[in-house]
């Protein structure tokens, strides 16, 4: 384990007392020996504060003070933290038993992946119960800023947060923060600012999983795709012949056509590199990464 790198976890947390426990062990139950995991609590007054206590031998560092929200939360952790990669998990949500091993094998096997996340991101109800698994083919930068991942209702659908990795000099190029000036988008916008600097590697192993439940808000995801397409266009990004004309052909489901869809894909299609398992039947497997177009 020593030469795999320092994985620092950053979760925020506000009165989720109900689920924070089931968090915590989703980290520490990795069994991941080069792990700094940080607890920034923003002054819970359920029974959050005894849960972190039963862990704080686990914990590099936490707190439970005030502060301006749950993005301000992660930038105070990030400012503690000492890790090569870096990630955040909200304290509803959880990781697989076998994420944080998959990652450093990744990231320590290929210095060009600067960030990453799942090809499948998983979702559980409000008791822990899996409900289903995403889907992506891959990502892109082109796509990124057409808008593929603005919105759940079009093309490929939201990032998933709670899956994705990056390298510490990564985080420095992209300023080092995680904007406070939008409400629930900050991850996209961290994504926008990402882009500039590197491509996203897609990894086929599911890493976490989602959780829905009630205190979410209803109208949480139109609300969090309105401020995606916002950030874009702040932006201002230069349409293209190609994407004005893929867009199109996503909204018609062209390339849902038999015959169609490998001609589109080979012409229009966006490039992606994905990390795979190769020799899976084999003890010497190991991770590979491929290239792939899609659409």
């Amino acid at each position: 384990m020593r030469t795999f790198p320092k994985i620092t976890i950053v979760t925020p947390n506000y009165n989720y007392g109900h689920f924070l426990e089931q968090t915590i062990l989703s980290v520490i139950n990795q069994g991941y020996a080069n792990l700094e995991y940080i607890i920034i609590d923003g002054g819970s007054t359920d029974n959050s504060i005894e849960i972190i206590k039963k862990y704080e031998r686990h914990l590099a560092y936490w707190v439970s003070e005030p502060d301006k929200g749950m993005y301000d939360a992660i930038n105070k952790g990030f400012d503690r933290s000492t890790g090569d990669i870096m990630a955040w998990l909200n304290s509803d949500d959880m990781y697989f038993p076998w994420a944080l091993k998959v990652v450093s094998e990744v990231f320590a096997g290929f210095s060009g992946v600067q960030w990453l996340s799942t090809l499948q991101p998983g979702a559980v109800d409000y008791n822990g119960y899996i409900l289903d698994f995403g889907r992506f083919e891959g990502f892109n930068r082109d796509a990124f800023r057409e808008g593929y991942h603005a919105d759940n209702k079009f093309a490929f659908g939201f990032i998933q947060q709670e899956s994705t990795f990056w390298r510490k000099e990564l985080w420095e190029k992209a300023g080092a923060y995680v904007s406070t000036e939008v409400s629930m988008a900050g991850d996209f916008e961290l994504w926008n600012r990402f882009f500039f600097w590197a491509n996203l590697h897609g990894l086929v192993s599911p890493l976490s999983m989602f959780r829905f439940q009630h205190r979410q808000q209803t109208s949480a995801q139109d609300q969090y795709a309105a401020q995606c397409n916002k950030i874009l266009r702040s932006f201002d990004y230069a349409p293209t012949s190609s994407g004005t004309l893929r867009r199109i052909i996503k909204k018609g489901r062209l390339d849902r056509v038999p015959g169609l869809m490998h001609i589109i894909k080979s012409k229009l299609g966006f490039e992606t590199e994905i990390v795979v398992r190769g020799d899976r039947e084999l003890p010497t497997g190991k991770w590979q990464i491929k290239k792939r177009q899609f659409m």
